[in-house]
């Protein structure tokens, strides 16, 4: 599955979460904590739409934010052909940008 397809399924499934944890059609031990996770699910997704999709794609990879798996710097850099090097700084200039974000 695509990524954007993923993206687009885990918002879903999401959203379809916090309506029933709303609506308490939902057999959660608590609630509240599981609304807030999808808040901040929602929430950082928010944040990465606001970088470049390079940007997005290697974040998501390296912090388990697709699939929960947290890829490997190998795992990365052979996917996009980028060096150990040019992927430390990718992630170093959208961190920084996600810091410098008023949110």
């Amino acid at each position: 599955m695509e990524k954007d397809e993923l993206l687009k399924k885990a918002q879903l499934e999401d959203l379809e979460r916090f309506e029933k944890l709303i609506n308490n059609n939902t057999e959660s031990d608590e609630p509240a904590i599981d609304i807030a996770f999808v808040l901040l699910k929602l929430q950082i997704r928010k944040i990465l739409n606001k970088l470049q999709p390079l940007e997005q794609d290697i974040l998501c990879m390296r912090f388990g934010l697709i699939d929960g798996y947290s890829y490997t710097i190998p795992e990365v850099t052979e996917k996009y052909n980028i060096s150990k090097d040019e992927l430390g700084e990718i992630e170093r200039k959208a961190l920084n940008l996600i810091k410098e974000l008023k949110i």
